[in-house]
């Protein structure tokens, strides 16, 4: 898939994501929607980096954040896409599965 790079600074820290289109938006990026847009439905979006995207839109196939000293403390980079219906076992927990609540009831990306 062709993909955009996609570079957010912010107070030191980077993240560098490779946005390919034609795949859908991930979990509501750049539009407020989502976990990674609050979680909460407000409509506006909050953290640099959805601001950043915000009207790019794409699917990010990679994404890496690194630190002030540029140390790498996030990684995600798609290995495989299948198109098309995928099982529901696909999407069920793992054996052992736990819940997990966020302190305060913070839902994850919050802020």
């Amino acid at each position: 898939y062709k993909c955009q790079q996609v570079l957010v600074k912010d107070k030191g820290n980077v993240t560098e994501m490779w946005l390919a289109e034609g795949l859908g938006t991930f979990m509501g990026m750049g539009n407020g929607g989502g976990p990674f847009g609050g979680g909460r439905g407000r409509g506006a979006t909050t953290s640099k980096w959805e601001q950043a995207l915000k009207g790019v839109g794409g699917f990010p196939l990679r994404v890496i954040s690194r630190d002030a000293a540029s140390k790498e403390v996030f990684k995600m980079e798609v290995t495989k896409i299948e198109p098309g219906p995928q099982p529901d076992s696909a999407f069920a927990p793992p054996a052992g599965y736990q819940k997990f609540q966020m302190p305060g009831g913070m839902p994850f990306g919050g802020g």
